[in-house]
């Protein structure tokens, strides 16, 4: 586990909860700027898989916001789909007894990349581009 003692300090554990704060973000983000850019407050907490097929209709939103909202959307259940692989690997590292400086550089190499991949996915950077920091974070 994490240890504070001397000059060792495995902060690997930590990234996992973070790297779910990643993934929500894009969500958070996207309801906050619908919030701001339309004049009814489009999210429905009761069901909330219904938000993109509500913006889709909604004609007061330009077609470029919502773009960015569903990239947003689709950044959030991306994440999602690769948290489980992330916490397991930052797990079975640690179990394996990999150097924790080597396990603590590529945690927060993928959560560096996974910031990047959010940003560029919702400002609807070429596919091409995006890769590279989906690639990244896989290691």
């Amino acid at each position: 586990m994490a240890s504070l003692g001397g000059n060792r300090w495995n902060f690997s554990y930590y990234t996992v909860p973070l790297a779910w704060m990643i993934c929500l973000a894009p969500h958070v983000w996207s309801v906050k700027y619908n919030d701001a850019i339309t004049k009814q407050k489009k999210f429905d907490k009761v069901n909330p898989r219904t938000f993109l097929h509500g913006l889709a209709e909604d004609q007061s939103v330009s077609e470029e916001a919502k773009g960015m909202i569903a990239r947003a959307q689709a950044a959030q259940l991306n994440g999602y789909e690769n948290l489980g692989f992330f916490a397991a690997s930052v797990v079975a590292a640690n179990t394996a007894g990999v150097d924790y400086r080597l396990v603590n550089l590529l945690s927060g190499a993928y959560l560096i990349n996974r910031i990047s991949f959010n940003i560029a996915y919702i400002l609807g950077v070429a596919g091409e581009v995006r890769g590279i920091f989906f690639y990244a974070a896989l290691g």
